[in-house]
């Protein structure tokens, strides 16, 4: 049975979160927000445009935290994004499809 890590908000397949080692999951459902991917500007804007046309719910936060951001007076240039589990295997799609291997500068 799928568990949900509620730290790092991610659907598990164990008895414990492989990101974090967390061992207090609980059920998933398909309305908990799972993490998708992280992406730089401006993919970002293109990734958040994608999912909003196919209908799929999305959030959207800076990589930095919103309270870092306001700190340094800018907007953090990476973004992490979070679908409804429901939606997750269809956004991985997606953004597999358009974004694959290093193009997004994911690991720059």
């Amino acid at each position: 049975m799928t568990q949900y890590c509620i730290k790092c908000r991610r659907p598990v397949e164990g008895e414990s979160c492989p990101i974090c080692g967390r061992k207090k999951l609980r059920p998933i459902t398909g309305e908990d927000a799972c993490f998708l991917t992280e992406l730089k500007e401006p993919w970002s804007d293109v990734l958040a445009e994608i999912l909003t046309q196919e209908d799929i719910p999305v959030l959207r936060q800076g990589a930095a935290g919103v309270g870092l951001a306001a700190e340094i007076g800018m907007f953090p240039e990476r973004h992490q994004f979070f679908v409804p589990y429901a939606c997750l295997e269809k956004g991985q799609a997606l953004a597999e499809a358009f974004f694959s291997g290093n193009y997004a500068g994911e690991n720059e």
